[in-house]
């Protein structure tokens, strides 16, 4: 092999080896945000109930069974949801597998020094792969716990939206049903001023 060919499968190894170390320290930090962001959903949405405030004064007993239904459901699949992620865990994983790239990469400066020929493509790909099928184990999970904060949340507003709507049906019943109630009563205390009137007058 020349002289100029070494030098270049040495330069190109270097290059390959910054790239990839460059790439997965990219990676790594896109994923740990995108786990804290789940993190972040999801202490939100354990802060979040679907409850009916006590409204059992006002709604009928159907309506209230109906509620806490809806309630009790959103709560059992609250509580099926576990989140399995720790962030520290993550970054140890991945940072394992980064400092495996940063050791090959100092082996190869060294071999660059001393003028040994390693090449550590081989490696490099392993590493990598490892690396890549980490990251995508942990995207898979992250789409996936999305996936269900989504169901939560899309659970916990149908709840809220049929509370709210159960609610305003029977205050509107009700104001219908003393407005009736108000009107019949003035209607007969007219006809009885004007029967009392009538009476008094003959």
């Amino acid at each position: 092999m020349t002289k100029n060919q070494h030098l270049y499968e040495k330069i190109h190894a270097s290059n390959e080896l910054k790239g990839a170390l460059s790439d997965t320290q990219y990676k790594k930090e896109k994923i740990l945000n995108d786990v804290k962001l789940v993190l972040h959903k999801f202490d939100e949405l354990n802060q979040l109930t679907c409850d009916s405030q006590n409204y059992d004064t006002i709604l009928e007993l159907s309506n209230q069974n109906q509620i806490k239904a809806k309630i009790d459901n959103y709560e059992q699949e609250k509580r099926k949801f576990e989140m399995d992620f720790n962030v520290a865990t993550v970054e140890e994983k991945l940072d394992n597998i980064i400092k495996s790239i940063e050791k090959l990469e100092n082996d190869h400066d060294s071999s660059e020094k001393s003028d040994s020929n390693i090449q550590p493509n081989g490696q490099l790909n392993e590493m990598t792969e490892l690396f890549n099928t980490e990251v995508k184990i942990i995207e898979n999970k992250i789409i996936e716990k999305n996936g269900l904060i989504d169901k939560l949340t899309k659970m916990r507003k149908e709840c809220l939206l049929f509370s709210y709507t159960t609610l305003v049906e029977t205050f509107k019943s009700k104001v219908s049903n003393y407005s009736e109630f108000i009107a019949s009563a003035t209607k007969f205390s007219k006809e009885y001023l004007e029967y009392i009137n009538n009476s008094t007058d003959s």
